[in-house]
C-alpha cells in the first residue's frame, strides 16, 4: 500500500474489524443463558478489547488506527491533525462500522434482530444523561491511554496494541451493563444503520433513538482525555 488515500482505507476495514467482532459478540450471546451476565459480559469484552488489540498492531503503521471518531476528536484538539484530514478519517470510520453492521445483519438476521444488531443501549434504570455521562468518562479514559502510548514518544514502544485493547475490554466490565459502553459514535452507528436496513418499521429503533447518547458521550470524552493528556505530559516536564 502506497497510496495517498491507504490511510482512510485502513480506517475503513480497522471500523469493520471492530464494529463486525464485536457486534457478532453481542448477538451471539444475547438469547443464551448468561445473556448480559458476568459470562456474556466477560466475552464481549475481550472479543472487543481484542479486535481493537490486533486492528491496532494490524492497521496502526498505516493510518495509527483510530478507528473511532472520538480517538479522531482527541488528536484534532491537541493538533496533532488538520481539520479536514479528521473529517475523512470520521467518515472512513463511519463507512466501515455501516458495512460491518449490514454484513452482521445479513449473517444473522434472526439473532441480530434480538440484539438490537448488537447495537449498545442503555442498561435498565439508567437514563440517557447518566449513559452519556458513563461514555464520556469510560471514552475519556481510553482515548488517555491511545495518546499516552501510541501518540506519545516517551511510550514503552510494543505495549500500545495490547494497552488500548485492554483498556477497551475494562470499560466494556466497567460500564457494560449500565451504558452499553460502546466509547465509540462509530461502533454505534453501525448497528444502528442495520436496524434501520432490516427492521425498520415506520418509529425509530433503540439503536436510532438513542445513536445520539452514543455521539455526545465519546465525543466529550474524546475532547476530556485530550485534555488530560495534554495536562499529563506538562507533569513530565
Amino acid at each position: 500500500m502506497g497510496g495517498k488515500n491507504d490511510i482512510y482505507y485502513a480506517e475503513m476495514i480497522g471500523t469493520f474489524l471492530l464494529t463486525f467482532i464485536g457486534s457478532m459478540a453481542v448477538v451471539s450471546f444475547a438469547g443464551t443463558s448468561l445473556a448480559f451476565g458476568a459470562g456474556s459480559l466477560l466475552a464481549i469484552a475481550l472479543a472487543h478489547g481484542l479486535a481493537l488489540c490486533i486492528t491496532v498492531y494490524a492497521l496502526g503503521h498505516i493510518s495509527g488506527a483510530h478507528v473511532n471518531p472520538a480517538v479522531t476528536v482527541g488528536f484534532l484538539v491537541l493538533g496533532k491533525m488538520k481539520p479536514d484530514e479528521a473529517g475523512k478519517y470520521v467518515l472512513s470510520q463511519l463507512a466501515g462500522a455501516a458495512l460491518a453492521g449490514l454484513l452482521v445483519g445479513y449473517l444473522a438476521t434472526s439473532q441480530a434482530l434480538h440484539a438490537n444488531f448488537g447495537a449498545p443501549l442503555p442498561g435498565e434504570g439508567i437514563s440517557p444523561t447518566m449513559a452519556v455521562a458513563i461514555e464520556a468518562v469510560l471514552t475519556a479514559i481510553l482515548v488517555f491511554v491511545v495518546l499516552s502510548t501510541a501518540a506519545d514518544r516517551r511510550a514503552t514502544p510494543g505495549w500500545h496494541g495490547f494497552a488500548i485493547g485492554m483498556t477497551l475490554a475494562m470499560a466494556i466490565l466497567a460500564g457494560g451493563i449500565f451504558s452499553g459502553a460502546s466509547l465509540n459514535p462509530a461502533r454505534s452507528f453501525g448497528p444502528a444503520i442495520a436496524t434501520f436496513a432490516f427492521s425498520f418499521a415506520g418509529e425509530p429503533t433503540p439503536a436510532i433513538s438513542m445513536l445520539w447518547i452514543y455521539i455526545a458521550g465519546p465525543i466529550i470524552g474524546g475532547i476530556l482525555g485530550a485534555y488530560v493528556h495534554r495536562f499529563s505530559v506538562s507533569l513530565g516536564k
